[in-house]
C-alpha cells in the first residue's frame, strides 16, 4: 500500500465582509486562498413563546451556487468587551 502525501497542510477559515474563505498551505510552501462561500447575512430574528429562546436565522450561499439557511439559538448572555 503506497503512502500519499497530503496536499495541503494546516486549512484556515477566514469570515470577511466579501465572503468566507479557506487559506491553505500547498505542500510547496505556497499559500492558497478559495472562496468556499459568499458573505453570510443575519436573515430574521425570531423569539420562542414557550421558553423565550431567541433564534437567528442565517443565508449564504455556497461555492457550488446553492442558497442555504440555518437556524441557530443566540446565546443570552451579555458581550463583554
Amino acid at each position: 500500500m503506497s503512502k500519499t502525501k497530503r496536499p495541503y497542510r494546516n486549512p484556515v477559515i477566514e469570515l470577511t465582509a466579501r465572503g468566507v474563505f479557506q487559506i491553505r498551505t500547498t505542500s510547496a510552501g505556497d499559500m492558497e486562498r478559495k472562496e468556499i462561500a459568499g458573505p453570510i447575512r443575519l436573515r430574521a430574528v425570531g423569539k420562542r413563546e414557550a421558553d423565550g429562546a431567541t433564534f437567528a436565522q442565517i443565508r449564504f450561499r455556497t461555492m457550488h451556487g446553492d442558497y442555504r439557511s440555518e437556524f441557530f439559538a443566540m446565546s443570552n448572555r451579555p458581550l463583554k468587551l
